[in-house]
């Protein structure tokens, strides 16, 4: 994620699968629909009681508004592990940047991103290719945290 670049398309896991991003309910901090055609897409698995996720967050906004700034096509997608609706809700509109989340009501959907791209702890942040699949040779964490 250093450099844009990098967010071409590499190898990948789970290629039998289907898009997992193709009916996601998506929404915008507003609670409006949110879109991710053309884009190149990172999903962050996070939670507002997770310290390693609250350290995280700020970093991945940078980044974000970097990127943005710079006419990136790219979008972020959080995917809450909150608890409850209200918490997932404020950690969303108080301290992310300004892209995209899994409706916090589509558990299901969630649960299913969770397990398709193996998250095994948060903070996770996983860019994805335009056919759903991770790219394996990007280490999103990794490579936010170390951008200057």
């Amino acid at each position: 994620l250093k450099h844009s670049a990098q967010f071409q398309r590499r190898d990948s896991r789970n290629s039998s699968m289907a898009s997992p991003l193709a009916s996601l309910p998506l929404v915008k901090k507003d609670g409006s629909k949110g879109d991710i055609t053309g884009k190149v897409v990172a999903l962050y698995f996070s939670a507002h009681w997770c310290p390693p996720c609250r350290g995280f967050t700020p970093a991945l906004k940078q980044f974000y508004e970097t990127l943005k700034e710079k006419g990136e096509n790219v979008e972020i997608i959080f995917v809450s592990a909150d608890k409850t609706p209200e918490e997932a809700q404020d950690y969303f509109a108080n301290h992310h940047g300004d892209w995209l989340a899994v409706d916090f009501k589509a558990t299901k959907e969630r649960e299913q991103l969770s397990r398709h791209f193996e998250v095994s702890g948060i903070p996770s942040l996983i860019l994805v290719d335009s056919h759903g699949k991770a790219v394996e040779a990007v280490d999103g964490r990794s490579d936010v945290a170390s951008c200057k």
